[in-house]
C-alpha cells in the first residue's frame, strides 16, 4: 500500500513551484549533522507526494557526493520518494566505537547510523553505489533493525580476493572510460565532468585516507553479511553494469553462484561502473528493485 503525503507537508513546496525547483531549492539547503567521524554534510529531499513513508538512504561510492549524484537524487525525488545522502567528512576523528571492520569503512558507516538516528528516520531503504555496498552492508550487519531493503548498485567486496594495486589498476581503466564517453556523448560530458571534479576534491582533501578506503575495498568481503542480512529478513537486490571493469559482472557471478538463494533480485544492465551517474534508467532500474522487495517482503 502505498501512503502520501499532503502537499502542504512537503518542503518548500507552494503550488507555483516547479517539480525542477522544488527539488532544487531542497538539494541547496545542506544540512550539517555531527558524528563520530566530524561534521558531517546531508542532503534531505522530499517530494511533494510521498508514496512510502520508509526514506531511501543513497550511499555514494568512493570519491562521490550529493554533487556528483545529483541526478540520481532528482529522479528518486521525482519517484515520489524522500531521499538523503551524504558527504562524508574527509577530516576529523576516528569513530568512537571499535569494531572489526576497517577504521575507513566503519567512519561511514557511523555517518549513516548517525542520518538515521538524528533526523529520526527509523527504517531506511538504501540505494548504494561501488563502495557505499561495502559500508551499508556492514552497517546493516550491525544494526539491522535500521534497514528494510538494500539495493546495492556495481557493488564492491562481491568480486573476491583483490589486491590493492589490481583496484587501482581497474579504477584507471573506468576513469579512460569514463573520459572517453564524455568526448563522445555530449549528454554524458557534464554529469561525469561533475562527477571527476568532486574526487579531485575528495582525493586532495586527505590523499592519506583516500588511499586507507581503496586497500579497504580491495579486502572487503561483504558476501556472508549478506547471507545472514538476508536470513534475517532484509531484502537485498543488486544492479550490475554488464562493462564494469571495477567491479566485473563475471567476477561477481562467480562469487554468487552458490549463494544466488541469499540475493533477492539481480538486474544487469548495459554500461559501466558510473552510468548511475549519467543515465537515468539505471537509477529508474534501482527504483524498480527497491519495488520489488518490497513487494517481495511486505
Amino acid at each position: 500500500m502505498f501512503w502520501y503525503t499532503t502537499i502542504m507537508e512537503a518542503d518548500g513546496y507552494s503550488p507555483e513551484t516547479s517539480p525542477r525547483d522544488h527539488f532544487k531549492q531542497q538539494f541547496a539547503r545542506k544540512e550539517v549533522i555531527q558524528t563520530s567521524a566530524g561534521p558531517t554534510k546531508i542532503v534531505d529531499i522530499r517530494p511533494v507526494f510521498q508514496k512510502d513513508t520508509v526514506p531511501i538512504l543513497f550511499a555514494p561510492g568512493w570519491g562521490g557526493t550529493p554533487q556528483a549524484y545529483k541526478e540520481c537524487l532528482k529522479i528518486i525525488h521525482d519517484g515520489n520518494r524522500r531521499v538523503l545522502s551524504v558527504s562524508h567528512p574527509r577530516r576529523g576523528k576516528s569513530v568512537a566505537e571499535e569494531t572489526d571492520f576497517p577504521m575507513a569503512e566503519t567512519r561511514k558507516v557511523q555517518s549513516l547510523i548517525s542520518i538515521i538516528d538524528q533526523k529520526n528516520l527509523g527504517k531506511v531503504d538504501v540505494i548504494a553505489h561501488s563502495e557505499g555496498a561495502i559500508y551499508t552492508i556492514i552497517a546493516a550487519a550491525l544494526y539491522p533493525e535500521k534497514f528494510r531493503n538494500i539495493v546495492l548498485v556495481n557493488p564492491g567486496g562481491l568480486i573476491g580476493q583483490d589486491k590493492f594495486h589490481k583496484l587501482v589498476g581497474r579504477m584507471l581503466v573506468s576513469a579512460v572510460h569514463d573520459i572517453t564517453q564524455a568526448m563522445r556523448n555530449p549528454y554524458e560530458r557534464s554529469p561525469l565532468t561533475n562527477a571527476s571534479k568532486e574526487i579531485a576534491k575528495y582525493f586532495s582533501k586527505n590523499p592519506k585516507r583516500a588511499i586507507e578506503e581503496i586497500n579497504a575495498i580491495a579486502k572487503s568481503d561483504i558476501l556472508e553479511m549478506i547471507k545472514n542480512l538476508h536470513d534475517g529478513g532484509i531484502g537485498i537486490a543488486i544492479v550490475q553494469g554488464e562493462d564494469d571493469p571495477i567491479f566485473p559482472i563475471s567476477r561477481i557471478g562467480e562469487v554468487l553462484k552458490d549463494s544466488k538463494d541469499s540475493i533477492d533480485g539481480f538486474y544487469p544492465f548495459k554500461g559501466g561502473h558510473n552510468k548511475i551517474i549519467t543515465d537515468a534508467r539505471c537509477t529508474s532500474l534501482a527504483l524498480n528493485a527497491l519495488d520489488d522487495l518490497r513487494h517481495r517482503h511486505q
